[in-house]
């Protein structure tokens, strides 16, 4: 960095969604919040990553439990900046992007969804949270960034 350059040190919270299955270590967000540590106080910056899988309707609500518990976190530490990183996988022809692993109903194998159905299952859009909500994701200064790989 320059002498004349300037750090936002607000408080910060890092989410990284990752399908499954997907090995975290070494993540494009496991290494921003690494690089950003020296610069915040303590408590200032917040690093969440979590594991989805919602192939089926029991691990969807499980889903949903862990991303209300994820918003009570972010509400008690009143986190006003979000940077959210979702990390999945590509359905080759229509690139659809996978929600979870199904095994039930005589069906086994990945499930997966349009982008947009993607996001509102993943990020609980529209669904009742209890205590919570994910809109403070919404109202947040967030940037989505989701990371397609083809299997």
């Amino acid at each position: 960095m320059s002498s004349r350059s300037e750090v936002n040190d607000d408080p910060l919270a890092i989410i990284h969604l990752h399908l499954a299955g997907m090995d975290p270590h070494g993540s494009p967000p496991r290494l921003i919040y690494e690089s950003f540590r020296s610069y915040f106080r303590p408590n200032d910056l917040l690093f969440f990553e979590l594991e989805f899988d919602a192939g089926t309707d029991t691990k969807e609500a499980h889903h949903r439990s862990k991303m209300a518990n994820l918003v009570e976190q972010l509400r008690c530490n009143r986190s006003p900046r979000i940077l959210l990183f979702i990390s999945t996988h590509s359905e080759q022809r229509r690139g659809d992007l996978f929600l979870g692993h199904c095994n039930q109903g005589g069906y086994e194998g990945p499930v997966a969804d349009e982008v947009t159905k993607f996001f509102d299952t993943i990020l609980c859009e529209g669904r009742s949270m209890g205590n919570g909500s994910l809109r403070p994701i919404h109202k947040a200064q967030a940037r989505f960034f989701w990371h397609s790989l083809s299997k």
